[in-house]
Parts: structure tokens; C-alpha cells; sequence
């Protein structure tokens, strides 16, 4: 599946957990063009773009950012996407 990471961010949830995210290189933005593919061995680049996150990782991440606040939208599951990436550790939106 081709697409943009908003794309995948609004579907996360219906997304199968065992495929990967592969994102272009560049800034993260929900416009970042993404493959989101089933990958036995978890290759470095798929069709240019290097592997980003497992789709169970994204999964965690929307899922952790729903407990903390309600509807969380595109934009701030992309900040907590981006802090996971960096940190690999969940935002904390509350105090």
C-alpha cells in the first residue's frame, strides 16, 4: 500500500500489525510519501525509502496518545510518531 502518512495515520487501526512503514527521506510531515508493506525480513529501503517503523509500533503509538487525551488529531500523532522515532519512548502529553 502506497500512499501519505496522514493516509496511514487515519487508518492506522484496520492496518495489518505484522507490515512495516517505509517513509521518504526528508522532514516527517503528513504529506511524507510511504509504502506500508509485508516484509518477512525487514528490508532496509523499499523503492527508495528506508524503513521507518513496524505498523505495531504505530499502532502503540496512536494507542498510547489516545489514552492520554481524546481525539488526539493527524497532527499530534505525527509529533508523537516523530518523538517515538527519536526517543524510541512514547510522548507524554499530560503532566
Amino acid at each position: 500500500m502506497k500512499g501519505v502518512l496522514k493516509e496511514i495515520i487515519d487508518q492506522i487501526e484496520s492496518l495489518e500489525w505484522d507490515h512495516f512503514l517505509y517513509v521518504a527521506r526528508g522532514e516527517l510531515t503528513l504529506d511524507s510519501p510511504v509504502a506500508v508493506i509485508e516484509d518477512d525480513g525487514v528490508s532496509e529501503t523499499f523503492e527508495g525509502m528506508p524503513y521507518f517503523l513496524s505498523v505495531q509500533d504505530v499502532q502503540s503509538i496512536a494507542e498510547n496518545l489516545h489514552a492520554q487525551i481524546n481525539n488526539p488529531g493527524p497532527s499530534l500523532i505525527l509529533e508523537a510518531i516523530k518523538h517515538y522515532h527519536a526517543n524510541d519512548a512514547f510522548i507524554q502529553v499530560q503532566g
